[in-house]
């Protein structure tokens, strides 16, 4: 979670208190999490008000009052994240580019960073999409290769070193299926 301690760090050389930083940081991924679905849903529903709805569906449901009641902000940023960074994959497949995918793995790398878990279930979503439209799919896995890459170029700080110290075992909270299931 080194995105969300980075802003925390840069927000305490301002002298605030962690009481007000927190609410600051609770609107920002309250608002995130507004408008990265609102954004999502408009890719599937062109009416403002259907738009609106999903997005406050999205923002108003309990987990997302669970995650932040419980002070994880990390996981909470995720999940304000998560409609975006799927949207871009999905932008990516509409219309493909090595620009596009450049975006998308920069967006899908700050998810990974944010929370891994997450970030697997944005995975498994954008295969249900590709596999509902299978011919873009499979013409732009070139572009999803690319994005794929940016995404694991910006984590090299601890894959490279992982990978010549040996066999780096992730925790069963990053890599088992039951964590998933909870999401």
């Amino acid at each position: 979670d080194y995105p969300f301690r980075l802003m925390v760090k840069l927000f305490s050389a301002t002298g605030l208190p962690w009481v007000i930083m927190e609410k600051l940081f609770l609107v920002a991924i309250i608002v995130l999490a507004a408008w990265s679905s609102y954004r999502l849903s408009g890719r599937f529903f062109k009416e403002k008000w259907t738009r609106l709805v999903s997005s406050i569906a999205y923002v108003g449901n309990t987990y997302f009052f669970l995650v932040l009641g419980g002070g994880q902000l990390g996981v909470a940023a995720s999940y304000a994240f998560f409609p975006f960074a799927l949207l871009m994959w999905i932008q990516l497949l509409k219309s493909p580019s090595f620009r596009k995918a450049i975006g998308t793995g920069v967006a899908f790398g700050l998810l990974v960073a944010l929370d891994l878990r997450i970030a697997y279930l944005c995975m498994l979503a954008f295969v249900l999409y590709g596999a509902l439209v299978p011919r873009t799919f499979l013409s732009c896995i070139k572009y999803i290769a690319a994005s794929l890459a940016v995404a694991a170029s910006l984590h090299l700080y601890w894959l490279l070193p992982a990978a010549i110290a040996g066999p780096f075992p992730l925790p069963q909270s990053a890599t088992g299926v039951g964590s998933l299931s909870f999401f």
